[in-house]
């Protein structure tokens, strides 16, 4: 075994020491560029890249991020399958916020990537508007382990919406436990699909359309 030294002007030293079984392949971790703040510790990407993460304060239940993203103006749903790509926000309405260290969760034309391996609960709100009626229309969440390169539907919600008045209103929802053990490899995304032409609501200061990401604990 191979030991790295670490010697005091008093004559006592500090040991690193490789691992006491012999490791599947080579492993090679990079360390960051600068010191991190008082208190933060490092992590791994996976990949052997460590960084300078700020732990979750709420550590006796494990939850180490919490993010909540809602469109900010109307997605039209068309007669074919359409992703709700547009207008997303980050929400930051009155007492509203987010625990998001290492940045939180970012999207790409509403594809969502996470920022930490885990075990994340996803779930999603809604609100179609509709000025005729559609006996059906959906929306359903679609995930890749692949970077992107296949998605597979793993939640889906259904309405019908009635032409009562002017306007009528139905909603859908949905969530799921995702296991994200990469985060590179693994991406969400919302698809939309009626009958009939409608749409779904959005504001920039209330939550009509919006996902929610809590981070439950370690893969």
């Amino acid at each position: 075994m191979s030991n790295l030294n670490f010697l005091h002007s008093g004559g006592n030293k500090v040991t690193l020491s490789a691992p006491a079984s012999n490791p599947t392949s080579n492993v090679n971790f990079k360390l960051p560029q600068s010191d991190g703040s008082a208190g933060q510790v490092l992590q791994t990407d996976g990949n052997g890249n460590l960084s300078w993460v700020t732990p979750g304060t709420a550590t006796t239940n494990g939850i180490t991020m919490a993010d909540q993203w809602r469109i900010s103006s109307f997605h039209a749903v068309p007669t074919q399958d359409s992703v709700i790509s547009a207008n997303w926000e980050r929400v930051d309405g009155t007492a509203q916020g987010a625990y998001i260290p290492n940045g939180g969760m970012t999207q790409s034309s509403g594809v969502f990537s996470f920022p930490l391996t885990g075990i994340y609960l996803v779930s999603f709100q809604g609100y179609f508007e509709e000025n005729t009626s559609t006996s059906k229309a959906h929306v359903e969440m679609r995930a890749s382990t692949n970077g992107g390169s296949s998605y597979s539907s793993i939640a889906y919600s259904p309405c019908s919406i009635s032409n009562l008045d002017s306007y009528t209103y139905n909603n859908v929802s949905m969530e799921t436990t995702i296991d994200v053990t990469n985060v590179s490899n693994v991406k969400v995304y919302w698809q939309t699909y009626s009958n009939t032409a409608t749409v779904l609501d959005g504001a920039s200061y209330q939550n009509r359309t919006y996902a929610t990401f809590i981070r439950l604990g370690d893969t």
